[in-house]
């Protein structure tokens, strides 16, 4: 078992965005936190920009007590559906080892917790993409599925750092 060094909490709940802004539907994560960026959040929320370098947030996702990810997500929907990912078998296995963020996001975890013990949870909001090829605009059934996520990762982190 790996050797857990001293860590204190910071975050109650850390909120990453994922994917690549100048690949259209895959820019869906950093335009949510974006939204969410300008809202005003109780002192225990972290909202990130992880874009496709999420090994460069491993402090903050391991001096944190629960992770929120949101992300483009292929699982054979029509473009558009939004998923919400509890199950790490489920999400090991959409990530796979590496994926098109050069670190995946089930090994960063595996690292944060093998580090500090945190992590406590990991729930990942994705969106079925339509399109994923270069472009900075956003296709229309994506872009409607964002104010519904946007919401529903708020309701969230309210719930987890409001005691």
């Amino acid at each position: 078992m790996p050797h857990k060094i001293f860590t204190m909490i910071k975050y109650d709940v850390l909120v990453l965005g994922l994917g690549n802004i100048l690949m259209s539907d895959d820019g869906l994560g950093i335009r949510v936190v974006e939204k969410l960026k300008e809202k005003k959040w109780p002192s225990g929320a972290l909202i990130l920009e992880a874009g496709t370098a999420l090994i460069s947030c491993l402090a903050e996702i391991s001096h944190s007590r629960h992770a929120i990810a949101v992300d483009a997500v292929r699982a054979g929907g029509i473009s558009g559906t939004i998923y919400r990912l509890t199950d790490e078998e489920l999400i090991r296995s959409a990530y796979g080892e590496q994926d098109g963020h050069g670190f995946s996001l089930p090994a960063a975890i595996e690292l944060a917790r093998s580090l500090t013990g945190f992590p406590d949870s990991l729930v990942i909001y994705g969106v079925e993409p339509q399109d994923v090829k270069p472009g900075l605009l956003i296709s229309p059934p994506v872009e409607r599925a964002l104010p519904v996520v946007t919401g529903a990762i708020t309701e969230e982190i309210f719930k987890l750092t409001i005691k």
